[in-house]
């Protein structure tokens, strides 16, 4: 994915109102991350539509990806779509 990831801590979750995610913490601009624009502290909750809530589901499904959703800190939730 070209980037690092943390557990979402229980403050954010309930902050932002979702069960769990990975949040990411750095991007590298060549990566899968960078180049759909991607930022730092996006927090990854479906990957191809299903379910991402530890870095174990992350690792999982880290190929074939074809869409990230999740929610920045601020709330704004977007869904990025991978064009290959």
């Amino acid at each position: 994915l070209g980037g690092k990831f943390s557990e979402v801590s229980q403050s954010l979750r309930e902050t932002l109102e979702i069960r769990g995610g990975v949040q990411v913490t750095s991007v590298e601009r060549d990566g899968l991350l960078g180049r759909s624009g991607v930022k730092e502290g996006f927090v990854i909750t479906y990957i191809n539509d299903r379910p991402v809530t530890s870095i174990k589901d992350l690792q999982r499904m880290s190929s074939g990806i074809e869409s990230i959703d999740g929610v920045y800190p601020n709330g704004r939730a977007l869904r990025y779509v991978i064009v290959k």
